[in-house]
Order: C-alpha cells, then structure tokens, then sequence
C-alpha cells in the first residue's frame, strides 16, 4: 500500500482513498477509520492477539511534498 500510495499525489477525500484501496463500504469500516486523510499525516494503527498474547501496533506517518513517508 505504500508504493501505490507514493506513486500518487495525496488523497483528496476518505471516497477516493477507499476507491483507490479496495474498500468494501459497511465490512471495513473500521480499517478505512484507522487511515487519517485530512493531512500528510497518516494514523495506522493495529492489534495482532496469539494464544494470550496481545501486541497493539500504533504509527504516525507522515508524507512529504516529494510523496516518501518518514515514520
């Protein structure tokens, strides 16, 4: 996602990221809420659980003019 996202200029608008990625409107609701497309700056955040174990995975991204994210 992130090569198809620098091979572009921003987003405008959360309808045209959703188009762009795939989307299914009403199942992935909460992955396309998890994406922040108001600025070059991008929330990505996660949860992976195994067995007992849980890890919560949670990054700021942010684009610059030249379209390459610095985390």
């Amino acid at each position: 996602m992130l090569n198809k996202r620098q091979a572009k200029q921003a987003y405008k608008s959360k309808e045209e990221f959703s188009r762009d990625m795939g989307f299914i409107p009403g199942k992935d609701d909460v992955l396309l809420d998890s994406f922040d497309v108001t600025s070059q700056y991008f929330r990505l955040s996660g949860e992976v659980q195994i067995n007992r174990a849980r890890v919560f995975v949670n990054s700021l991204l942010f684009r610059t003019p030249n379209g390459r994210f610095v985390s």
